[in-house]
């Protein structure tokens, strides 16, 4: 993946704790801009990344956005040796009222093109029905902690189904 696909799209960088996997490295070493979890408690796995490709894509002013999405999420998948089932059930969680990230123009092609079926749910709706009907649950920076905890126990569950949260 060319460096000219990944400008503009990282935000600060994580240092590496033992339980994690650094995916993608700054250059220098001095930190992780994607995070991989493998081993969660109970099964299930975690990404984080600092990487900010989704809530760009679509926007026209950054074509890379697009790029990136094409060429990272292909690479992620064969470095981390994983199959995306057929139907794969993509859940971006609205958190923000600011309608470029509510639901950003272009991204659910964007994402159909890669095999998944995305929903846009708003954060309050979160839930056990929710994710009964999620492959991959994406949380956007811009969401609400508090709330997020007091879903703990739905959010377990859903990891250690084998569900993917970012």
């Amino acid at each position: 993946m060319p460096l000219s696909h990944m400008s503009w799209h990282w935000g600060g960088s994580y240092n590496v704790p033992e339980s994690a996997r650094s995916i993608l490295e700054i250059d220098d070493g001095r930190g992780s801009l994607f995070l991989d979890f493998p081993a969660l408690p109970g099964g299930g796995r975690l990404l984080l990344s600092t990487l900010d490709p989704h809530s760009h894509n679509g926007q026209r002013f950054m074509p890379a956005t697009t790029r990136f999405l094409r060429s990272f999420y292909p690479w992620l998948n064969r470095e981390l040796s994983i199959e995306r089932p057929l139907r794969n059930r993509f859940t971006y969680l609205q958190c923000s009222h600011v309608p470029s990230e509510w639901q950003p123009d272009g991204l659910q092609e964007s994402l159909a093109q890669a095999g998944l079926e995305t929903s846009f749910v708003p954060q309050y709706e979160l839930g056990p029905g929710i994710l009964d009907r999620t492959d991959t649950l994406y949380i956007p920076s811009s969401h609400d902690e508090f709330f997020l905890k007091s879903r703990a126990e739905d959010l377990l569950a859903f990891l250690a189904r084998g569900g993917r949260s970012g």
